[in-house]
């Protein structure tokens, strides 16, 4: 996860050439709402593509869903990305066409291209057309002499956001949407610069979110609160072994982290369980509500190339199942 409240180059992820090994297929199948009448089932597969430098220039996903009554829905998505000689993301190409189990279908293509100065993005301007209506859109990123992100705004709303510093931590981030409105959440972080409270306050009501990690930044719990009152809460456990999510969807390089009111989600290592949270009767407390086992076998480098998930209920009784198939190459 990446948690941090320092807006630093350092902090960037890791590229995939510095993986030992590269996913290029990922097939899941699943069963959801087991025993309710909304139940179904999915087939997921992913497939990527890398350039001899080791950047991803192209995937693709098909999913297949299968109902109760035999119907069927299908979707498929693919992406293809560019690079310049140093590695910088030029271009990114989506093309996406579905098909629901009524027989509806729709497509979209997307066009996304990006500005560089100084080795940092500066801008990126996104040019859509979904079931033949166009959009276009235009982010920009402004940044102080030391390479801080400082500003972040679009065209999409009309919003902007602006992130002042006390040296590297972040001090304080204010946001003004289309209509002026502005909003300077609470923002707390621990020592380690890592975001452990915030409180957006707004008609008279607050949202609270606090969090716990563990000693490498990943969060191990994350509780929400509405007017002061448990609202929901989320537990992770992680296995010491490598996540290949972390290299897949990496952040692009010289891509800033807009910061906000919830941590960037950076997968680091596997989740092994997480537990679900809910208030107690008197909504005083937090109480579990489901939980979510995940299994895996590894390869020789540490990657998981199976997983099994099954989330269960506080009866035990099992609403959801996957399992998962990792195929890599580059894992010598």
């Amino acid at each position: 996860m990446a948690t941090s409240c320092k807006d630093d180059d350092g902090d960037t992820d890791p590229s995939i050439e510095e993986s030992a090994c590269r996913a290029v297929k990922q097939t899941t199948t699943a069963q959801v709402y087991i025993g309710t009448p909304n139940e179904y089932s999915y087939t997921a597969v992913f497939s990527y593509e890398y350039d001899d430098k080791g950047n991803q220039i192209g995937s693709t996903v098909q999913y297949t869903n299968t109902y109760k009554d035999g119907k069927k829905a299908s979707s498929t998505s693919n992406t293809s990305m560019q690079y310049d000689t140093d590695g910088f993301l030029l271009r990114t190409v989506r093309q996406y066409n579905s098909t629901d189990k009524d027989g509806v279908t729709s497509n979209s293509s997307t066009n996304e291209e990006y500005t560089y100065e100084n080795g940092r993005l500066i801008k990126s301007a996104v040019t859509s057309v979904t079931d033949g209506k166009p959009s276009n859109y235009v982010s920009q990123y402004e940044y102080d002499g030391a390479g801080k992100l400082i500003k972040y705004s679009n065209t999409y709303n009309n919003s902007s956001t602006a992130i002042t510093y006390n040296g590297n931590i972040i001090q304080k981030i204010t946001t003004t949407d289309g209509a002026g409105n502005v909003t300077s959440p609470f923002l707390q972080y621990n020592d380690k610069g890592w975001l452990t409270k915030s409180i957006e306050t707004w008609g008279g009501g607050t949202d609270e979110f606090r969090y716990e990690y563990t000693a490498e930044g990943q969060i191990a719990k994350e509780e929400r609160y509405i007017n002061s009152k448990p609202s929901s809460g989320t537990i992770y456990e992680y296995d010491t072994r490598e996540n290949p999510s972390r290299y897949i969807y990496g952040r692009p390089k010289g891509h800033p982290t807009v910061p906000g009111t919830r941590p960037n989600f950076l997968q680091l290592h596997n989740i092994t369980r997480v537990t679900y949270l809910e208030p107690n009767a008197e909504g005083t407390a937090f109480q579990n509500r489901a939980s979510t086992l995940y299994v895996y076998d590894y390869n020789a480098k540490g990657f998981p190339i199976n997983q099994t998930l099954t989330t269960t209920n506080t009866k035990g009784e099992v609403d959801s199942s996957n399992a998962t198939t990792t195929e890599y190459t580059n894992c010598n």
